[in-house]
């Protein structure tokens, strides 16, 4: 989607961010390797959403958060980063979209009440954002 790269979160209405880990699975290596071509992949996506008939950019600020820097040999320490980086998010008022790594990292941050996960690819990562930008009054 060509977002631009964003660490101030202020104003922000979505933010993307890379969970490069694959740690927590067996057998499926390279989830890690997920953010980076699902970036990739989404160059090639256009702002507007003929199926859906919104140009989310036009309404939402959506940005790249870069990636977690999640332990790739301690789980335990992985969902910590993992949860404080999409805690920050939460707190800045943006609504924290996660792109690539294994399964196992979708529980420990998103177990309270409010808090949104989705692991996507890029195309349907564009869909999300264009039902949000639907939302938006």
């Amino acid at each position: 989607m060509r977002l631009p790269y964003r660490t101030d979160l202020t104003g922000v209405d979505v933010a993307i961010i890379g969970i490069p880990f694959d740690s927590g699975t067996s057998y499926r290596p390279g989830a890690r390797l997920g953010p980076r071509e699902i970036r990739s992949q989404s160059s090639l996506i256009r702002p507007f959403s003929h199926f859906q008939q919104v140009a989310p950019f036009d309404r939402l600020t959506v940005v790249d958060a870069g990636d977690v820097d999640a332990s790739p040999v301690n789980l335990d320490l992985a969902h910590e980063a993992i949860t404080a980086h999409v805690g920050d998010l939460i707190a800045a008022g943006a609504m924290p979209i996660a792109i690539g790594g294994d399964i196992v990292e979708v529980a420990p941050p998103f177990d309270g009440p409010g808090q949104i996960t989705s692991l996507l690819a890029a195309n349907l990562l564009f869909e999300l954002v264009c039902v949000v930008a639907r939302r938006k009054p």
